[in-house]
């Protein structure tokens, strides 16, 4: 069996599972999030293999991750999954889009710009 994710599921649960870590959350929302995103024919296949409920596995599959590394967490359920022969594959998604900004030009200053050229203009852009 394979459960695939799209990238926009992928992006909430990276995103749920840390504000459910940071809130110091013991996992249901976390667990209850990733149900949500799951087909109900592959809630029956986990809880069929896992011999628990879809809530309880997830919910230990978020106590096992140390909050450290959102990417862990993809790891965790796709490991989790594939010991109860469960295929886990999703788009790809880039986790390091926010730090982007910070090497957007190092060298760029505020001084290299010349505004003599916009002194003598009032806020109407008309020369006084």
């Amino acid at each position: 069996m394979l459960i695939h994710l799209d990238k926009n599921d992928v992006l909430f649960i990276c995103d749920h599972a840390t504000e459910s870590f940071e809130a110091e959350d013991e996992g249901e929302g976390f667990a209850e999030e990733v149900i949500k995103r799951l087909e109900n024919a592959d809630i029956e296949v986990i809880e069929s293999r896992s011999g628990s409920s879809a809530d309880e596995f997830f919910v230990e599959l978020f106590m096992q991750w140390d909050g450290a590394d959102v990417v862990d967490i993809l790891d965790l359920i796709t490991e989790s999954l594939s010991n109860i022969d469960i295929e886990f594959t999703h788009d790809e998604v880039d986790l390091d889009a926010d730090d982007d900004d910070e090497d957007f030009d190092s060298d760029f200053e505020d001084d290299d710009f010349d505004d003599d050229d916009d002194a003598d203009e009032d806020f109407d852009g008309d020369k006084e």
